[in-house]
């Protein structure tokens, strides 16, 4: 076994060995973690314009039921343009924007989620296969809660098939807020397991390189 006192591990830091008996300085033994860039700038806006609009839409949902405001309908055609402008950079982003880094095969979440389960999940730089499969599902709750809504107010008026749509419209946006609670449980327990804190990742961009 190599005692080169310039290894970096256990045993010091590159070129200050450490002896047996005497107390290692603070610190010592331990690399700096290396963050690398991971979420792009336009990645992070749209993330927390969607929280802040997400969170408009069901505050006014009562409002715009009664007649009271138009907020929840703007608001909704503003998460309609944030989600285009992501489905666009789904394909045209760097590489962790881009869906194909991300949505991972069905077999391949489930390998994960059983690897959850047993406690050892690997870790990913960029979105797990759960994770993945959170943001797309997100995506698409909150793509079809917009397109109905949409719909069953500019497009059919007030008759029956408008209600029957106001009625999907409701019940989409019930699961679109179960899946961002989820969401919001999984991004702790990821966080606890991977000792990272993933909600400043997606404020700063940046995570602690592939271990």
């Amino acid at each position: 076994m190599s005692t080169n006192p310039n290894r970096l591990g256990t045993r010091g830091r590159p070129g200050v060995p450490h002896h047996p008996g005497h107390p290692r300085p603070p610190g010592q033994g331990q690399a700096r973690p290396r963050f690398v860039s991971v979420w792009h700038p336009f990645v992070r806006i749209a993330h927390w314009v969607l929280v802040i609009a997400f969170s408009v839409v069901n505050v006014s949902s009562a409002d715009q039921r009664a007649g009271r405001s138009h907020l929840h309908i703007w608001t909704g055609y503003a998460i309609g343009g944030i989600l285009l402008l992501r489905l666009i950079w789904g394909f045209v982003g760097p590489r962790h924007a881009r869906f194909d880094d991300f949505v991972f095969r069905p077999a391949t979440v489930f390998t994960y989620f059983k690897d959850v389960f047993l406690g050892s999940p690997p870790r990913y730089l960029g979105h797990s296969p759960a994770g993945g499969a959170m943001i797309a599902a997100l995506l698409a709750a909150l793509a079809a809660a917009v397109v109905t809504g949409m719909a069953a107010q500019g497009i059919f008026g007030n008759g029956l098939f408008a209600r029957i749509l106001l009625e999907l419209h409701e019940t989409i946006a019930v699961i679109a807020v179960i899946l961002a609670i989820l969401h919001v449980i999984s991004i702790a327990i990821a966080s606890i397991t991977h000792r990272e804190n993933l909600l400043a990742a997606m404020f700063s961009g940046k995570k602690r390189q592939e271990d």
